[in-house]
């Protein structure tokens, strides 16, 4: 198989990731980056991205994602579909722990035959509303494609997004509070969409058995502390 190519576009990272994408794109011919003027927000910037390549087959992945090897993909391109949402599994905490939702699926998260869809872009007024596909070509994919690194961040990140959702449900969340850690354990344990389980896709694919992609690319930022069964914290190994 030739070398896949990829389109790279920073949409107003507040950390070093543009610099990285940079770096990686001046050493790697095959990628391509694009720092954003200003912030398009993910409609847009997926709509941005399109136009930076003329690539039949498409698949989209955020800074915080990671795709599986999978045969599947191949069955994809090889398929009759126009496009498929792809299976996504949430991981909290570390790597060895997940939500519920081990696989399910969203509008993000999609992979493109340009042929069978060539006017295809994204639109909506944002949230699960935008839709990148409809019609009898779209399908699902079943299964774990791709990997979303929900609680594997630092914990002032994931307080915050606590925030915003609070903000955007008209509680109108005022900053990072100031104990950031607890706050951020508070949505670790305590969401009620995102239980954790100490499992990983079931017994059958724990430990040694999990996707390489996530046993030997990742590393174990955090490590889970119990009180008997009941976990209580975690520990940021990055930053003791």
């Amino acid at each position: 198989m030739s070398r896949k190519r990829v389109a790279c576009r920073d949409d107003g990272s507040t950390d070093g990731t543009a610099d990285i994408a940079a770096d990686a794109a001046r050493a790697n011919p095959h990628v391509k980056f694009e720092r954003g003027r200003r912030r398009l927000g993910w409609i847009e910037g997926r709509n941005a991205l399109l136009s930076m390549t003329d690539a039949r087959h498409l698949l989209w992945l955020d800074a915080d994602d990671v795709l599986a090897d999978d045969a599947d993909m191949r069955a994809l391109a090889e398929g009759p579909r126009a496009a498929a949402l792809l299976g996504l599994c949430e991981l909290w905490g570390d790597l060895s722990h997940t939500t519920q939702r081990l696989s399910h699926v969203d509008c993000c998260h999609v992979y493109i035959d340009r042929r069978g869809a060539p006017g295809l872009h994204w639109g909506g007024g944002g949230g699960t509303a935008a839709r990148p596909v409809d019609g009898p070509h779209a399908g699902r994919l079943r299964g774990a494609q791709a990997f979303h690194l929900k609680g594997v961040k630092p914990d002032k990140r994931i307080a915050a997004r606590g925030i915003y959702r609070a903000w955007l449900s008209g509680n109108k969340g005022k900053g990072l509070p100031a104990d950031v850690h607890r706050a951020a354990l508070r949505t670790l344990l305590h969401s009620r969409q995102d239980r954790i389980q100490g499992t990983y896709l079931g017994d059958a694919h724990a430990g040694p058995k999990r996707p390489a992609v996530i046993r030997n690319a990742l590393p174990g930022r955090f490590q889970m502390v119990y009180q008997g069964a009941k976990l209580v914290d975690r520990v940021d190994l990055y930053n003791r």
